[in-house]
């Protein structure tokens, strides 16, 4: 009989001393940079940095901290995918593309906007920037990369994916 492993997969955030770990938020309070609360006072997490193999998670936190890739491991433990490094999607079961997307942080309730390519979101951004968000406008918009998926579930208060997502 074949010994199974016990090896999971683990999403990991990068918290404010450079290290990585699983935990984004202790009893509701953002413990990483990048979170936000939405329109009903919701800690939100940012987009993840890494996936990684790992026997627990303390093991996977190591890994990660020591930059040990899967393909270096003899067990295929450590780092399995990096965002805005690895193009292929992480090891989850779903797919991961990432769109950029135009978000307005304004009144604490933001919004997003994802588009098919980088050059729509620095237009959008531009028009932005120029016209303002109709947000209660505070000027304070980026950029992010993030898949449909984060953009659905990070609580924003009017979240548009990209044309090539949408229904016909």
């Amino acid at each position: 009989m074949k010994k199974r492993s016990s090896a999971r997969t683990y999403v990991l955030y990068e918290n404010y001393e450079g290290r990585y770990t699983p935990h984004w938020q202790y009893m509701g309070k953002p413990k990483i940079p990048g979170c936000f609360r939405n329109v009903h006072g919701h800690a939100v997490p940012p987009p993840f940095p890494l996936v990684v193999r790992g026997n627990h998670v303390t093991q996977a936190c190591a890994l990660a901290n020591e930059s040990v890739t899967s393909l270096g491991h003899p067990n295929h433990l450590g780092i399995w995918w990096r965002r805005g490094v690895d193009q292929d999607p992480p090891p989850l079961g779903k797919n991961l593309t990432l769109y950029p997307t135009t978000v307005a942080y304004c009144q604490g309730s933001p919004t997003a906007m994802a588009h098919d390519g980088v050059s729509d979101a620095e237009e959008a951004l531009e028009w932005i920037n120029r016209y303002g968000c109709g947000n209660g406008c505070s000027l304070h918009h980026e950029i992010v990369t993030m898949t449909v998926d984060e953009g659905k579930k990070r609580g924003f208060t009017w979240y548009t994916p990209p044309p090539s997502e949408c229904d016909e």
